[in-house]
């Protein structure tokens, strides 16, 4: 998240900050004890990359509005950023707002709601 090679799924105190931690205690079978154990962080990394939907864009998905703000502690941009580039290489319709200025979250303007409120007729009509 935000870093090129960052796993935050090996952040334990990023997980810890955002009450998530437990989410990610993954567990693998270990054949030799016959039961599961937590997982390292190389086996949490490859765990998490089979989770993160940046891996399973396909063909067929349907497009993707996507709307970030560039101040955004929470969902990093280059998040977005990645996702976005993702959908146009596979030739997927997709739409990016980037937020100026803002956080996390939706400031409920005028402007955005015809922003998605026009996204949602060009799609869904």
């Amino acid at each position: 998240m935000g870093a090129t090679g960052y796993a935050p799924v090996n952040d334990a105190e990023l997980l810890t900050n955002f009450g998530v931690k437990a989410a990610f205690d993954f567990k693998t079978w270990d054949e030799k004890k016959q039961t599961y154990a937590y997982s390292n962080p190389e086996e949490r990394t490859a765990i998490s990359k089979n989770l993160s939907p940046i891996y399973a864009i396909s063909k067929d998905d349907p497009p993707a509005l996507l709307i970030n703000g560039d101040r955004d502690e929470v969902v990093p941009i280059q998040q977005s950023q990645v996702f976005f580039e993702a959908y146009i290489q596979a030739n997927l319709a997709a739409d990016f707002i980037i937020k100026k200025g803002e956080g996390h979250g939706c400031s409920k303007s005028n402007v955005e709601e015809e922003m998605i409120v026009t996204w949602f007729d060009k799609y869904l009509k």
